[in-house]
């Protein structure tokens, strides 16, 4: 960067080279570390920062120990950071952290990482076809929330969490599971939204759904495999079971 054919390598002796993208405590423990061999992230937020500062400036050891950090101390609370970290550098670890947020998605709505999320990572969320999650409206509340910490009023609040507010499944809610809703947020739905969309949860029809609006009314609950026992009256062979009169299955979630 310094001495090759870099514009920063022609920069003058005294001329500073910014890096914007990078703030200094990240720098700092960037340097400690190519210098020192120190290795002082010890938390998440803090190996992310370095991770993807290594990753820039190409230091390989840097960014394999920030990615070690990582791995170690990954929660609940740091699934959302991580998994955006990944999506700039690892697509393998991108997969593997998202399926932590589907099997944990609860517990990462309830985060304090939530908040913080790109609106990209929001959109994808509520595109998820599967999502551990009780009710839709977890999903919803958790939406609104988001979109309240980002937004710079309450008129703008619409148009932040739009994109994301039409993945939201409100056909999977109850006549008056979707009234309390609005009741509870007057400010996020138009009043002919809320009338389409009523008149399709009581009509069990998807059909007059407003535009763009999600029309799937299948929950997002994940299915999981049965397990079954059978007693041992049965006759193996080649391709699977032979049941005599005696086999009995149970089948148990």
């Amino acid at each position: 960067m310094l001495m090759g054919y870099y514009r920063k390598g022609h920069l003058g002796r005294d001329e500073p080279i910014a890096f914007d993208d990078c703030n200094p405590i990240t720098f700092d423990l960037a340097m400690r570390f190519v210098y020192n061999n120190v290795q002082e992230f010890s938390t998440v937020p803090l190996a992310c920062d370095v991770c993807k500062f290594a990753h820039k400036w190409l230091f390989p050891e840097l960014k394999q120990a920030a990615l070690n950090a990582v791995r170690k101390t990954k929660t609940d609370a740091d699934a959302l950071m991580v998994y955006e970290m990944h999506t700039l550098l690892f697509e393998r670890e991108r997969k593997q952290c998202k399926k932590f947020i589907v099997d944990n998605t609860e517990a990462v709505l309830n985060s304090d990482s939530w908040i913080k999320a790109q609106q990209s990572t929001i959109v994808e969320i509520c595109k998820e076809p599967v999502l551990s999650l009780s009710s839709e409206k977890q999903l919803f509340d958790a939406l609104v929330l988001w979109g309240k910490a980002n937004s710079d009023s309450d008129s703008n609040l619409r148009l932040k969490i739009d994109s994301a507010l039409k993945e939201i499944r409100f056909l999977t809610m109850s006549v008056k599971g979707f009234t309390e809703l609005c009741k509870s947020n007057p400010e996020i739905l138009s009043g002919d939204e809320k009338f389409l969309i009523l008149s399709c949860i009581a009509n069990d029809d998807p059909i007059d759904m407003p535009p763009g609006f999600n029309k799937l009314e299948k929950e997002r609950k994940p299915i999981y495999p049965l397990k079954y026992c059978y007693n041992p009256y049965s006759n193996m062979r080649e391709g699977g079971f032979k049941a005599n009169r005696k086999m009995n299955f149970s089948f148990k979630y």
